[in-house]
């Protein structure tokens, strides 16, 4: 999914966009979106210099997809399956992030209990992103409060993907209207599941309507974010994500 999202943007802008990869695992943003990788799955060029003066300095050792989409892993070398902190992704994105236009992280699965607070405070946008069964949309949707009261924190987007296939598992309506936050549905695609990275031009019509509809709807938070400021949120929901 934030394969297809980043390689959308980065279509679409005139700027530069930069995919980061904080995933554990070698099927990440950069694998899916088509950025040159090695054999062990991290980007050729993977480090950016720490003072950049310019988009040609700090762009000079990524390697980029063929949609012109930018990557960086944020990986440990030593541990290329274990997520990489947040603290990782401000030592390196913030002294360049003034020559992007946009920078799409896919932080992969982590535990609410680790950083997500940290993790929300690196962005404008976040995107909770849970799988369509029932159970999975309860304990994702259970943490947007808390997210939604963080100061200074980040516009959120909840996704629900079908990775089964099962629709019957999808939750209703009622469950994730109450949110308050723009909920957008990812169909099932059988080409997700492929041994190599897939084209957007050969996944179903409705998935690549589904990944627009994402990327407009990131956008259209993303400019919220900077006009309306949000309600503060009792303590008492920050607490979950503490």
């Amino acid at each position: 999914m934030a394969a297809n999202l980043a390689s959308i943007l980065a279509h679409r802008r005139s700027g530069l966009v930069l995919a980061a990869n904080a995933s554990g695992g070698t099927h990440n943003v950069l694998w899916h979106a088509g950025v040159p990788t090695s054999d062990a799955g991290r980007p050729v060029g993977r480090t950016l210099p720490t003072a950049p003066r310019s988009a040609a300095e700090a762009t000079a050792q990524l390697p980029a997809s063929a949609a012109g989409l930018l990557g960086l892993d944020l990986r440990h070398p030593a541990h290329p399956t274990t997520p990489a902190p947040s603290r990782t992704w401000f030592d390196h994105i913030n002294p360049v992030s003034r020559f992007f236009d946009l920078v799409v992280t896919d932080w992969g699965v982590r535990g609410w209990q680790v950083d997500l607070s940290q993790v929300a405070l690196a962005s404008h946008v976040m995107c909770v992103v849970s799988r369509s069964e029932r159970h999975a949309v309860e304990q994702a949707a259970a943490i947007i409060p808390a997210l939604q009261g963080l100061d200074d924190g980040p516009r959120i987007v909840f996704v629900i993907v079908d990775v089964s296939g099962s629709r019957g598992s999808a939750p209703s309506t009622p469950l994730t209207g109450a949110l308050g936050v723009p909920v957008v549905r990812i169909p099932h695609d059988p080409a997700a599941g492929a041994a190599a990275p897939v084209e957007s031009v050969h996944t179903g019509a409705q998935t690549r309507i589904a990944h627009a509809v994402l990327a407009g709807t990131i956008m259209a938070e993303a400019q919220r974010s900077l006009l309306t400021p949000r309600a503060p949120v009792p303590r008492s929901a920050l607490e979950a994500i503490r």
